[in-house]
């Protein structure tokens, strides 16, 4: 996947700031990383996991249906 963000240890303030000093000094990382979240943000949006989730019930309640149809003809 594309970066999105940096990781520090919990309580690792050292490991924090030298991630904020890479972020501050490298403006096409800054760049990389907004445009890849805004991506990530847009393939998250309510109304996208509203569809994935209609779709995926949509398939789990027609694979029983069929396979009780399959059944009874064979």
């Amino acid at each position: 996947g594309e970066q999105i963000g940096l990781v520090a240890d919990a309580g690792d303030v050292e490991q924090l700031a030298r991630h904020l000093y890479t972020l501050y000094r490298d403006a096409g990382l800054r760049s990389r990383m907004t445009t890849n979240v805004l991506r990530l943000k847009e393939d998250f949006a309510p109304e996208r996991q509203v569809d994935r989730w209609r779709d995926l019930i949509g398939k789990l309640v027609e694979a029983p249906a069929e396979k009780m149809a399959l059944h009874a003809l064979g």
